[in-house]
């Protein structure tokens, strides 16, 4: 498992296309098909990757937009396609030439986008390292494009400011124990919430959180915030289940407080990650489920 190339056509167990350029879009790059999946981008040269990604549409048509905004004239706004700023910058400082790569999957919705988190999670214990443009990473000289509707682009910062979002990457998880377990993936957990709603314990420290569904031995959601007690006032899970709670738990893990950002996304897509490793499918509560 940890050995893997993440670059080759074989990576985690899915069948993975060719790799084609980004932006030429020629012929190789209309072989894409027409169907939901996950992609993954790299640069040329380089032994990680850029960016993975999920799409329930179309890849060729996702993969197409990220081509139209990455070479852009100006930075890209963060949407339609997040990546896209992260790419134009690194092709603006570096030159890169990207390759994109994709699996069809056939998977609902919350599995695909939990497939999404086990390809970050592999790809950070295979190399060590994050991809450069998920988790809300950017690079240490811009700031990032806002929404389109909010009209902001980014630009380059002045030299004596730098990007908190280019700091270092958390250290990966590895695969430990068993998601309902006090030790998973090597984290101290504490049980913070169990048959009641009281949340005068809970700490307003940063923190990463599973949901455990007693009935069924099982976790139903992965989270993490920057202010522990804060979250849970307002949870839209907890509202879920607040009739039957009696059957729920909530474990927490206390992190430090200067964590930054990007390092929390780092964690919890860890968390989730290795979920759908052990389970090959997301908690039944994520991603809107």
């Amino acid at each position: 498992m940890y050995s893997a190339d993440v670059l080759s056509p074989n990576w985690a167990e899915l069948e993975w296309s060719e790799w084609v350029p980004l932006k030429d879009r020629g012929i190789d790059f209309r072989k894409i098909p027409n169907r939901p999946g996950v992609y993954r981008v790299r640069a040329k040269g380089i032994k990680h990757l850029f960016y993975i990604g999920q799409t329930g549409v179309s890849l060729r048509g996702r993969l197409a937009a990220l081509s139209t905004h990455a070479y852009a004239t100006e930075m890209p706004f963060d949407d339609p396609h997040t990546a896209a700023p992260n790419l134009w910058v690194y092709l603006r400082e570096y030159g890169h030439e990207y390759e994109c790569s994709v699996a069809s999957t056939s998977h609902a919705k919350r599995d695909r986008m939990g497939c999404e988190d086990y390809l970050l999670w592999r790809h950070r214990i295979s190399t060590g390292v994050s991809t450069q443009c998920n988790y809300g990473r950017f690079h240490q000289a811009y700031s990032k494009s806002s929404l389109k509707s909010r009209g902001i682009r980014g630009l380059k910062l002045p030299n004596e400011m730098q990007n908190p979002a280019a700091g270092p990457s958390a250290k990966p998880l590895v695969l430990f124990s068993n998601p309902t377990d006090m030790d998973w993936m090597g984290l101290d957990w504490s049980t913070a919430l169990g048959s009641g709603l009281s949340l005068q314990k809970l700490s307003n420290l940063p923190c990463v959180y599973k949901m455990v569904d007693k009935k069924v031995n099982d976790v139903v959601y992965i989270g993490q915030t920057s202010n522990c007690r804060s979250r849970f006032n307002n949870h839209s899970v907890l509202m879920k289940i607040k009739s039957d709670f009696e059957h729920y738990e909530v474990h927490v893990s206390i992190l430090d407080l200067k964590i930054l950002p990007h390092q929390l996304h780092e964690i919890e897509s860890d968390l989730l990650g290795a979920h759908y490793h052990l389970k090959r499918m997301a908690p039944k509560y994520q991603y809107g489920g």
